[in-house]
């Protein structure tokens, strides 16, 4: 009989242990979060939202997205008459916080500013998000360039999309492998459903 017990408590001991050890094993991936984070950011804001300025200025106002002054999104925009926002991404059960800039041109140029990201992963997702692109029988055509930085080098792709021989919408992403730049990963987008909302 006592065999019989320290064989189970042996059996228990066993299974309460792989349970402890699968738990430790889901580990919570902070630069899959922030990649994913910016994608959908972009997705939403600059593909869907953007290309309509009332919706677009709705959806702002609903999510309550801080507006950055004038004075420190110079920088982050091209022309007078954008905005700049930072928009936050919280993920309260492990405890993350991770803020990125929205910036939209008064004309027809969205884009997300992305910090501290791990750039492999970010473009692997970013690369995942294109490909759905294929499915809508668009035809793109790539460009690249590269320069020397300070501790470093950027990189600039731009994926143009036609349809039909017309063209309709330019992603553009830019990549700095400097520590010394701010927002290492920038993605933005162009698009015909907002240069023709900008002529009605």
């Amino acid at each position: 009989m006592k065999k019989i017990i320290i064989s189970l408590f042996i059996s228990l001991l066993l299974i309460s242990t792989t349970y402890a050890r699968d738990a430790t094993d889901v580990v919570f991936d902070v630069d899959q979060f922030i990649a994913d984070g910016a994608i959908k950011l972009f997705r939403t804001g600059c593909l869907k939202y953007y290309t309509n300025q009332s919706e677009f200025e709705f959806w702002v106002n609903r999510n309550s997205f801080k507006l950055i002054p004038t004075f420190a999104a110079v920088n982050l925009l091209k022309k007078p008459g954008g905005k700049a926002y930072s928009v936050s991404n919280r993920d309260s059960v492990n405890n993350i916080n991770v803020d990125y800039v929205l910036a939209a041109e008064a004309e027809n140029q969205c884009t997300v500013f992305i910090n501290k990201v791990n750039i492999d992963i970010v473009r692997k997702s970013f690369t995942k998000f294109r490909s759905e692109f294929m499915k809508s029988n668009l035809i793109l055509n790539t460009s690249s360039k590269t320069k020397d930085i300070l501790g470093g080098k950027l990189k600039t792709i731009q994926y143009e999309y036609y349809k039909n021989e017309q063209w309709q919408m330019t992603l553009e992403v830019i990549e700095s492998t400097s520590k010394k730049t701010f927002y290492p990963f920038i993605i933005s987008a162009k698009t015909k459903r907002r240069m023709d909302n900008n002529f009605k």
